[in-house]
């Protein structure tokens, strides 16, 4: 098994230790504030949560991961909290969005199809969990600063150059 970090930071910008160097948005929370002179819009923002969204979603399917399970949920806000967070970003839950964050709990099943959901409420701090698939042994954990870690048998090299073609990035950890 292979441990990989999947980030839109780019690996240039890292020292010896793997720090990244650069002034750089780490969270919806972003949105509206100036990096390196430009202002990080919400457009901007969706984007690279939609990227996200579409690599783990390929690595799942590359690795034959179709259902994977929610482990360690963690709930840091009330709806209503998230809510008003997300509002002041421009961001509405629809009714739909809020019974999913509601029902969600240790030991739900997801499928590909409500993968998207999961990895945008994570990266929107609505809630924390660990996703595993018992069969194909994928696991995929989600770390501050909108870095995401999967660990599985191994990420091909198409998948590797489709990733650094959309802007985003894979490193082997």
């Amino acid at each position: 098994m292979k441990k990989y970090r999947i980030s839109k930071y780019s690996p240039i910008y890292r020292d010896e230790r793997g720090r990244y160097l650069k002034d750089d948005w780490t969270s919806y929370a972003d949105i509206g504030k100036k990096f390196n002179g430009n202002q990080l819009t919400l457009e901007e923002y969706i984007n690279i949560e939609r990227n996200y969204q579409k690599i783990v979603k390929r690595i799942c399917e590359e690795c034959e991961a179709t259902t994977l399970v929610v482990k360690e949920l963690e709930r840091g806000f009330s709806v209503e909290e998230i809510k008003n967070i997300l509002i002041k970003k421009e961001i509405e839950l629809s009714e739909e969005d809020i019974r999913f964050i509601t029902d969600i709990k240790n030991g739900y099943l997801v499928s590909l199809d409500n993968l998207r959901k999961i990895v945008s409420f994570i990266l929107k701090d609505c809630f924390w969990c660990k996703l595993e698939c018992p069969t194909s042994k994928v696991t995929i954990e989600f770390g501050y600063d909108l870095y995401v870690y999967i660990t599985c048998n191994e990420i091909s090299k198409q998948t590797i150059q489709w990733v650094e073609k959309v802007g985003m990035y894979i490193e082997s950890i």
